[in-house]
């Protein structure tokens, strides 16, 4: 199912990390956890030449410009091969370990990731979440499931 929305959290203002981009990369940043083909692991196909038909004036070197600028500063990870991009911390920061039944939607997405990197990156993130203190019913086994499917070659 397509989402609907997306989570913005108001913080990201005062990451220095964030605000150390210039504004082209902090806007392709808001477009890409904005797209609705965006699953909720993260990742998404990596499609350049299609988004940089989104803005009047955007063309691929600059798209290609922004993607390597917050690939650099660590928040998104590209598999060029695979041709998937995922946003590094988005289970974590948008909360979808909180809500198992997201996080099961997460998990699903997870089987058809065909890059390592990626699937390697995410499963930083998932230890993070283990080891946050802050993982509660259902979403504690789901997240085990998950770091055990990442075991798996």
């Amino acid at each position: 199912m397509a989402r609907s929305e997306a989570r913005i959290s108001v913080n990201i203002w005062t990451d220095p990390d964030f605000l150390a981009l210039p504004p082209t990369p902090q806007r392709m940043f808001m477009f890409l956890i904005s797209q609705s083909d965006l699953a909720h692991d993260g990742v998404i196909a990596l499609r350049p030449r299609r988004w940089s038909k989104s803005a009047a004036g955007l063309d691929l070197v600059s798209v290609e410009n922004d993607l390597a600028e917050l690939a650099a500063a660590r928040f998104v990870v590209i598999d060029d091969d695979a041709e998937e991009l995922l946003i590094r911390s988005f289970i974590r920061r948008d909360k979808v370990y909180r809500q198992p039944n997201v996080l099961r939607a997460a998990q699903d997405h997870l089987e058809v990731v065909t890059s390592p990197i990626i699937r390697s990156a995410i499963g930083v993130e998932l230890h993070r979440i283990a080891n946050s203190g802050d993982l509660k019913g259902d979403a504690v086994r789901v997240v085990a499931e998950l770091l055990d499917a990442q075991r798996e070659p």
